[in-house]
């Protein structure tokens, strides 16, 4: 009987100790659990700030992108009211590259050159030894 009581009492003690594992590993559990969960949220919350933060930044970009549109927009209008024709000098270094540009006549070059530079010319045309030469128009 006795032998039976150590032998019930050591199991007894074994049970005590497996329990107290048993709870100990829970509660290490509930930690890991908690640690996850709190490093998930921290992740979605990190995630979430970047995304806004690129947004914003793409924002701020279109908006760049768009005031710089205006202020071209507004340089070209301001430029277009007021353009200059290019130099004489400029287009007759322009003409001396090549002879004709398909051009037969004076309106016809008026108009390449119109389409190249972009701007009505204030200078005259005219064919001077096979090569077309311009000069300034007298005002």
């Amino acid at each position: 009987m006795r032998k039976l009581r150590l032998q019930a009492q050591e199991h007894t003690r074994e049970r005590d100790l497996a329990k107290a594992e048993v709870v100990r590993l829970e509660n290490e559990l509930a930690a890991a659990k908690n640690e996850v969960a709190s490093v998930r949220n921290s992740v979605i919350s990190e995630k979430k700030s970047l995304e806004e933060r690129l947004s914003e930044e793409r924002r701020a970009k279109e908006r760049t992108r768009a005031q710089l549109e205006e202020r071209l927009e507004a340089a070209q209008q301001k430029q277009s009211k007021f353009r200059v024709c290019p130099s004489v000098d400029c287009l007759n270094a322009f003409l001396c590259a090549d002879r004709n540009y398909g051009a037969n006549s004076v309106s016809d070059l008026h108009h390449v050159l119109h389409i190249r530079f972009g701007t009505i010319l204030s200078c005259t045309i005219d064919l001077h030894f096979g090569r077309w030469q311009l000069h300034p128009r007298a005002l």
